[in-house]
């Protein structure tokens, strides 16, 4: 059923175009992490490009955790048959796990400190170098965060520290290639919670504006939304894909948003059209 996923995603790590952002939101209702982790996995499941494609290289993922530790994902992960261990100690993932790594009090936990994110980027361009020197063959690499909410926790609530972070992001380069990026955002919740920013009536949320100056800038947005028709038991939500660019599509494929619905098991997702059966 993952085939209905990778058809209306046009999803081809090899094709993914330079410097291009694919944008996941989420709500409350509808949680959209279980993506990254189908992210993850197509990503690094994805086949040697042959030497007539792009010189025999593979795709690397840089994965910025920010939400939940790498055990998490590792769990997930091998209940779908992949092991992120292995993937790891093989180079082709880099995990930055800023919650284990970062214990209460730290300057992460407390997102005060104004330099956080341009460390934070620091410590991304240094394991991207480190893997070109490592690489062998022309190689690209997708950083994948989750998730983008809590980088403005980092940056004490300045919006436009994050979207340097991750302009910054898609501006390096990987051998030939600038990084790629897979960024999960929450859409219906203020990432400024903890920090008792003012926000005056009726204007709109921190959380709100950042989600939309990221939807002006995505490439690919994934929209994750409970049903329309309310709760189901068979069925857990809907995800809409918009193709801005040509990023994962030519130009004649590009279409209107494609909506599948989602139903999440233990070791794996089903998807099928609306209406239709898993």
């Amino acid at each position: 059923m993952s085939e209905m996923m990778e058809e209306i995603l046009g999803l081809d790590a090899r094709k993914l175009l330079p410097g291009s952002l694919i944008l996941i939101e989420d709500s409350v209702a509808a949680k959209g992490a279980f993506l990254l982790n189908y992210f993850l996995k197509k990503l690094l499941a994805a086949p040697h490009a042959s030497e007539e494609e792009a010189g025999g290289g593979t795709t690397r993922v840089l994965f910025l955790a920010l939400s939940e530790p790498f055990s998490h994902y590792n769990r997930i992960s091998r209940k779908q048959g992949c092991n992120l261990i292995s993937y790891r100690n093989s180079g082709r993932l880099i995990f930055l796990d800023m919650v284990s790594d970062n214990p209460p009090g730290s300057v992460w936990t407390k997102g005060l400190k104004q330099s956080a994110l341009f460390g934070l980027y620091e410590r991304v361009n240094e394991c991207v170098k480190r893997q070109e020197m490592q690489k062998s063959g022309e190689e690209r690499t997708v950083i994948i965060i989750d998730d983008a909410s809590l980088l403005e926790v980092l940056a004490g609530g300045v919006q436009n520290e994050v979207l340097s972070f991750l302009h910054y992001c898609r501006a390096l380069y990987s051998g030939s290639h600038r990084c790629g990026v897979v960024a999960l955002v929450h859409a219906d919740t203020d990432s400024n919670r903890g920090l008792s920013l003012p926000v005056d009536a009726g204007a709109q949320s921190p959380a709100a504006a950042l989600v939309q100056e990221l939807e002006h800038s995505a490439d690919v947005i994934v929209t994750v939304d409970p049903l329309s028709t309310g709760l189901a038991t068979d069925v857990h939500g809907q995800v809409s894909v918009v193709h801005w660019t040509d990023a994962l599509c030519s130009a004649e494929f590009r279409r209107a948003p494609c909506t599948l619905q989602f139903k999440l098991l233990e070791s794996s997702v089903l998807f099928s059209h609306p209406g239709g059966k898993f």
